[in-house]
């Protein structure tokens, strides 16, 4: 596409990434070596072994996530995690903080943007500005349940933020309850949203198949003309 480029809004992955606090460590080291094959016994190539969880950096939720027997990852329909989207800057808030529906509504409106369904929208915060340090993942910046159930209601299937959780209550968790009552997916730990020049902008965030998975990393990109 001419003059279109890419924006990468996905977290490296590498070992000691910052991760959930209730989450294994990510561990990323080299498994082959191209000093393994110099007597040429073997083909010379160099690999990598990567352990960690699905539910860790850049990612998209499943709601069997939250509830057994029901839609998992590699299942998840392709076509609603791609496509036309608005991101909304809520970086003024503080830790702790949630984006209630007026906001919402009130973004979108300064944005000149109507929901629509399978319309992706993105939540800048800020706290991808916070990756990496001590403090990501012990508090975020979150969104009301309230305002995740009106996009809900207005077909909004896949949203996500740049930070670890779209709950402040890491211990009810009730947006992440969601996933199970009314299956939509979300997505976690994006960056660099500020860098999308304009509201709207073509989203792809498709998830690994992994099967029966709860949960994958995502290579999510913004494609802006």
């Amino acid at each position: 596409m001419k003059g279109a480029r890419l924006i990468d809004l996905s977290q490296p992955i590498h070992t000691g990434m910052p991760v959930y606090p209730i989450l294994p460590k990510t561990f990323l080291q080299r498994y082959h070596t191209f000093e393994e094959f110099e007597d040429g016994r073997m083909w010379p190539a160099s690999t990598d072994l990567l352990v960690m969880s699905t539910h860790a950096g850049t990612h998209i939720d499943a709601p069997a996530h939250i509830k057994p027997g029901v839609t998992t990852i590699d299942q998840a329909d392709l076509t609603v995690m791609f496509g036309e989207a608005v991101w909304l800057d809520f970086s003024a808030k503080s830790p702790g903080e949630e984006v209630s529906r007026g906001e919402l509504q009130r973004g979108l409106k300064d944005a000149r943007v109507e929901l629509a369904p399978r319309l992706i929208v993105l939540f800048h915060t800020g706290m991808s500005k916070r990756w990496g340090q001590p403090e990501y993942g012990q508090k975020t910046i979150g969104i009301s349940p309230d305002a995740v159930e009106w996009m809900l209601d207005q077909g909004v299937i896949v949203f996500g933020l740049d930070g670890p959780s779209p709950d402040i209550d890491y211990k009810n968790l009730p947006n992440h309850q969601l996933l199970a009552r009314r299956p939509h997916h979300h997505i976690e730990n994006l960056t660099n949203l500020d860098r999308i020049p304009t509201p709207r902008f073509t989203f792809f965030g498709l998830p690994i198949a992994l099967r029966g998975a709860t949960g994958a990393p995502i290579r999510a990109v913004a494609l802006v003309e």
